[in-house]
């Protein structure tokens, strides 16, 4: 999948659209919620890029599973912790053995995502669905693998700091949401010294199980 600004802006669209129809939203101010969230992983700046750029790991859209505890004030303010667990598509390549021949490895790129959000539900009619701004920061564990047929591997990971910022729509337990993860971290564990940038962008759904008192 080589379109992330297109998928997003279907899902904002359909975001909107939504709100035509959809039953009220079931969270209430003063409320504890777990929601489990899952959804697609796009690739941005060097995770997408080829492998032919210096710092390029050709990742392919992948996909990420989590979850969030959130707790919803009545002036419209909510405080979320969540971890998501974010894995990449899996790219192919050939390296030079330097005996003449080559060999095949694959490449997978995974997150760790442990982040606090402060989010905005906007005020809503009564039945109708709640639009929400997000914003956050988080730690993430950004782990390479590389695995080669001749059964070699190598694996290193890093930590770093980063945020996101989207918004998503509330649709009785349901959640729709797009959101932008900047990461961005400078290492030697990888395969080349360099300031990376695996920046990605989510999209997911939600589903609350019942609210806490």
């Amino acid at each position: 999948m080589r379109h992330p600004v297109s998928i997003l802006t279907l899902l904002l669209a359909a975001l909107l659209a939504t709100s035509a129809w959809a039953p009220a939203a079931a969270a209430r101010p003063g409320s504890t919620e777990i929601i489990l969230e899952g959804g697609a992983s796009l690739p941005q700046g060097d995770l997408g890029d080829s492998f032919d750029t210096p710092a390029g790991f050709d990742a392919d859209t992948g996909y990420e599973v989590g979850f969030r505890v959130r707790s919803r004030w009545p002036n419209g303010w909510a405080l979320s912790p969540s971890f998501h667990y974010v894995r990449f598509g899996e790219n192919s390549f050939l390296l030079d053995d330097g005996f003449g021949g080559t060999i095949d490895g694959a490449g997978r790129c995974s997150i760790f995502e442990y982040a606090v959000d402060f989010q905005y539900f906007l005020p809503a009619r009564r039945h109708s669905p709640q639009l929400y701004l997000t914003a956050g920061v988080a730690l993430t564990h950004n782990r390479y693998r590389v695995e080669y047929s001749d059964d070699t591997w190598f694996e290193e990971g890093v930590n770093a700091l980063g945020g996101s910022i989207g918004m998503g729509v509330r649709i009785g337990d349901v959640e729709l949401s797009a959101l932008y993860h900047l990461n961005r971290f400078d290492t030697t564990e990888f395969y080349a010294p360099e300031d990376y940038d695996w920046d990605w962008i989510s999209v997911r759904v939600g589903f609350a199980l019942p609210t806490i008192r």
